[in-house]
């Protein structure tokens, strides 16, 4: 989402999401991230923004703990999210 707006302020009407998709979307070369592995949403109403596993078939993690499929986790700046075992991203704005 880098490049879309200058700050989290500049976020202010509707629903913003991203997926995040193995070998579809992103660069990546792994065989252990989902076509449809993860979502990065962003809520205006609070100025915040979540991660949601899409029942991925490794998981995802923010900042190495394991989180639960289809409930939005809030994440920030410099969290580091795992995709599977061996991709790690870091989430800057």
């Amino acid at each position: 989402m880098r490049g879309e707006a200058e700050s989290r302020d500049d976020f202010q009407e509707g629903y913003y999401s991203a997926s995040i998709l193995g070998g579809v979307g992103l660069p990546l070369n792994e065989s252990e991230i989902s076509r449809r592995h993860a979502e990065v949403t962003f809520d205006p109403r609070t100025k915040k923004f979540y991660i949601t596993d899409l029942h991925s078939t490794n998981g995802v993690a923010i900042n190495a703990k394991n989180i639960q499929p289809d409930i939005p986790h809030e994440i920030s700046p410099g969290v580091h999210i795992q995709l599977g075992p061996s991709v790690i991203v870091r989430f800057e704005i």
